[in-house]
């Protein structure tokens, strides 16, 4: 299976506006006095899940554009099940553990919202 271009695109500007969130979340808890290295690896797991999220949303979409429209709701309804799961768990083992800041993990996993209320100002292509 290859993945699509758009996909790989779409998630390539998808983990550069993560990763500039990410420098600002740094920068905030470097003035705040709160910075250690447990903010910067919250921050770079919290965004490695999204990354992965968002890849698997769009091939699971790109995967069912060949289905019937039940199966291909059906998968697309297993795979957010399945995705949804899976970053709780991750999730909630990165609160768990002492390594990774939970604020920063918490404000990585918010980074797409953020991103999709904004996107229409900075890409010309989706006007």
């Amino acid at each position: 299976m290859k993945v699509d271009k758009a996909v790989i695109k779409e998630t390539e500007y998808l983990a550069v506006a993560c990763i500039c969130f990410g420098i600002l979340v740094q920068i905030i808890f470097f003035l705040i006095g709160k910075y250690d290295y447990t903010v910067l690896l919250g921050s770079i797991y919290g965004i490695g899940l999204i990354i992965f999220d968002f890849l698997f949303r769009g091939i699971t979409i790109q995967n069912s554009l060949n289905k019937s429209p039940l199966e291909a709701e059906k998968s697309i309804r297993s795979s957010y099940r399945i995705r949804m799961i899976a970053l709780a768990a991750f999730s909630v083992f990165a609160v768990l553990s002492p390594v990774f800041n939970t604020w920063s993990l918490i404000l990585s996993l918010l980074f797409p919202k953020i991103y999709y209320m904004f996107v229409p100002v900075f890409r010309k292509d989706l006007k």
